[in-house]
């Protein structure tokens, strides 16, 4: 199985181990407001809703959020990490100590590990 690895000291752009390696993910992008238009209206200093991105939609109301709201995708890469059973995983453990284990901020369908070798709270 691949995670999203990252590393709690190391910005996203460094590579956070050894067995990383880049891959490309979709990110994707909810907001609260109820149409494009609203979104470009509140915030003006940004860009146009549907100037960035792809895959442009309103959604109906999810966990997330309780009403219909806006969404788009973005390709990225990200370091990512294959671990296919729990003894990799404890041998990732035992490498570099305390491990995260969480779905990505970029994307929920996505599970990420994160070492913990910095406080971040």
């Amino acid at each position: 199985m691949e995670f999203k690895i990252s590393r709690t000291s190391a910005w996203y752009e460094n590579k956070p181990c050894n067995e990383a390696y880049l891959k490309e993910i979709i990110e994707k992008d909810e907001r609260g407001f109820k149409t494009f238009e609203e979104h470009d209206e509140q915030l003006p200093i940004d860009k146009k809703w549907v100037e960035k991105g792809f895959n442009h939609k309103i959604l109906p109301a999810n966990k997330k959020f309780d009403c219909e709201h806006i969404y788009r995708e973005f390709k990225k890469d990200v370091w990512t990490i294959k671990i296919d059973t729990l003894d990799e995983l404890l041998e990732l453990f035992k490498k570099y100590g305390s491990l995260i284990i969480q779905t990505s901020y970029e994307n929920d369908d996505i599970y990420e590990i994160e070492i913990y070798d910095d406080w971040r709270e």
